[in-house]
């Protein structure tokens, strides 16, 4: 039996790729929508598949995300894997509201915050996952700010791995 490493199952890169999506939205990201983009970090092949509007379609080819490798590996389908990076998900924000990386009053009230910015240890490192991560970065720049988390054509809607028919918009 083989035994093999994938940052899906690894909360501790799931709080290191949350810091650096937080860092680059100035601290500040709705849970929702952190969840999402973590996992198109990870599983950047699937991004063209989701119902995007035509501007950020128009965004996503100059950023050269609508031709991705393929994976080296056969995946389930996206809401499984989603499913299964949740639970990785809640253990490192539970991590990261312990460990007072985040605000909990905002945890509470459903928005990611960093409290303050890394250290400089951190920080050289996040800089560089950062600048290795550039144009996805952009591109949920992009999607943050046309696209709401919540309600119909919002983000959970657009990408079908949250419910989405429940939110109070």
């Amino acid at each position: 039996m083989i035994l093999a490493y994938h940052q899906l199952y690894d909360p501790y890169h799931c709080v290191f790729r949350m810091t650096a999506i937080l860092n680059y939205f100035q601290r500040r990201c709705e849970i929702d929508t952190l969840r999402i983009l973590d996992f198109f970090i990870i599983f950047q092949h699937l991004i063209p598949e989701v119902r995007w509007t035509r501007e950020l379609r128009a965004e996503m080819k100059r950023h050269g995300l609508d031709k991705p490798h393929a994976p080296y590996v056969k995946l389930p389908g996206k809401k499984p894997l989603f499913r299964e990076l949740s639970q990785i998900q809640n253990i490192a924000l539970s991590h990261m509201v312990g460990r007072y990386l985040l605000d909990k009053d905002e945890f509470m009230d459903g928005i990611a915050l960093l409290r303050e910015k890394p250290g400089s240890q951190l920080g050289d490192k996040l800089d560089v996952f950062i600048n290795d991560k550039s144009s996805i970065l952009s591109f949920f720049s992009a999607i943050a700010q046309s696209i709401p988390a919540r309600g119909t054509d919002g983000l959970k809607d657009r990408t079908g791995l949250m419910e989405f028919r429940y939110d109070a918009v």
